[in-house]
């Protein structure tokens, strides 16, 4: 049969089939099998494994039976016995079930005039995005820079690349390289979430995170301190 597919609000692709999960985002894929008492867990990184392992839940927790690393060879840890929460061998079961409700959600809002904000495909003027306190993308058109840190707080590193639509991008600088669609989706929901932290500034009274403990403002950048 064929997978069924959902992206995650953080950009994360959540493929699905039978007892198989697939996650990927950027150059990285997590597979996992869930079949009765056992979960495997396997790790690639631009297709390639890097590690794999097995657990059998014994109750509330899990332990390993089997592992191996880049290599090919058994890499079980000497501590392996230790008992592993099975709220971890579970967590992208977890995190599927969340994404399919936050999908779910934002074709309920779609209608709305006040839905999630969206980044442009392709603005004709330089559009800026703030990420970190010291990381900022700016977009024209097709390509994308990653810039992090400034001209007043040196040094810089700059990294450029070039959007194919949804379905791939291509690293121009450094280390030229093309990437899959899953690195498309974290680049456009990087933007997506900075404007949907300048929306929630707007709100009064903070929203639903008034009342917990503060986090550094994102007010104040790096940049902007000389």
């Amino acid at each position: 049969g064929a997978q069924s597919i959902v992206t995650g609000p953080t950009g994360t692709e959540f493929r699905y089939l039978g007892d198989t999960i697939w996650m990927s985002r950027d150059t990285t894929m997590t597979r996992v099998i869930l079949r009765g008492d056992t979960a495997t867990r396997t790790r690639f990184v631009h297709g390639t494994v890097v590690s794999s392992a097995t657990y059998v839940q014994r109750g509330d927790f899990a332990d390993q039976i089997a592992g191996i690393g880049a290599d090919g060879e058994s890499n079980m840890p000497t501590d392996a016995r230790r008992p592993t929460p099975v709220a971890i061998l579970t967590s992208e079961r977890q995190m599927l079930e969340s994404a399919i409700r936050s999908e779910q959600m934002q074709a309920r809002m779609a209608g709305m005039s006040r839905g999630l904000p969206t980044a442009d495909a392709s603005p004709a003027a330089p559009r800026e995005y703030r990420v970190s306190p010291n990381t900022r993308i700016v977009q024209h058109r097709d390509t994308v820079r990653y810039i992090r840190g400034c001209t007043a707080a040196p040094p810089v590193d700059t990294t450029v690349y070039v959007l194919f639509g949804a379905d791939s991008v291509q690293r121009r600088s450094p280390d030229p390289r093309s990437f899959d669609r899953h690195m498309v989706s974290a680049i456009r929901q990087d933007m997506n979430a900075s404007l949907l932290r300048e929306r929630s500034a707007e709100l009064p009274g903070g929203g639903a995170t008034a009342s917990l403990p503060s986090l550094p403002s994102l007010a104040t950048w790096v940049c902007d301190v000389r």
